[in-house]
Parts: structure tokens; sequence; C-alpha cells
């Protein structure tokens, strides 16, 4: 399960994780009150202030990825990305560096 190792690797590598599920993750609308809901209240549950927190759009689906980014804008809070290059046959390979995504402002 992708999940669970991709969880693993954070793990491993020290990063604390606190998965969140969606019901449906075709609902761009639930999407984005779920990463408001981090931002505003979850982070400080688990001890960070907001701005530690970054959002990753990395393999959601569509609706998944317009509600985040709807979120983050309307919260002006960071948003990343984690390209990866893929081998002959469609296979991941390890990923690349995050790509920041900046709204409102010229880089």
């Amino acid at each position: 399960m992708i999940r669970a190792s991709a969880r693993a690797y954070a793990e491993e590598n020290g990063v604390t994780c606190y998965p969140l599920d969606l019901d449906q993750e075709y609902d761009a609308n639930q999407c984005y009150h779920l990463v408001r809901s981090v931002f505003e209240t979850r982070a400080k549950e688990v001890g960070l202030e907001r701005e530690q927190v970054i959002a990753d759009m990395t393999g959601g689906t569509k609706p998944m990825t317009a509600g985040m980014v709807l979120a983050c804008t309307d919260l002006k809070m960071a948003l990343q990305h984690v390209p990866t290059r893929f081998i002959g046959d469609g296979q991941p390979t390890v990923p690349l560096d995050p790509i920041e995504v900046i709204f409102g402002r010229s880089v």
C-alpha cells in the first residue's frame, strides 16, 4: 500500500505523521475544509504553529489538489509539490527537491 510505505519512509526519516482521511477523495469542498482545519485548529492540537505546516499536493486526485490549493490560497499558507522521475515502465524513482508554490507575489 502506497500510503503505508510513504508513512513508513517519512517516519524513518524523523517525520511524525498525522494521517487524515477524506470520506470522498473526489470532493474538492471536503478537501478544502479539511486542509483549512489543519491550519486553523489541528496544527495547534499537535503542538505546531500553522506557519510550521506545509501542505503537499503531490499525488492527490484533481479535486483534492483543487481543494488544497484553494484553502492554501485563501489562508496564504505554504504549499508544495514533490516531483519525481519515472523509469521506462512508469514506475517512480526517488523524489526530487520540493517545489514551493507561491501565491500573489512574483519570485
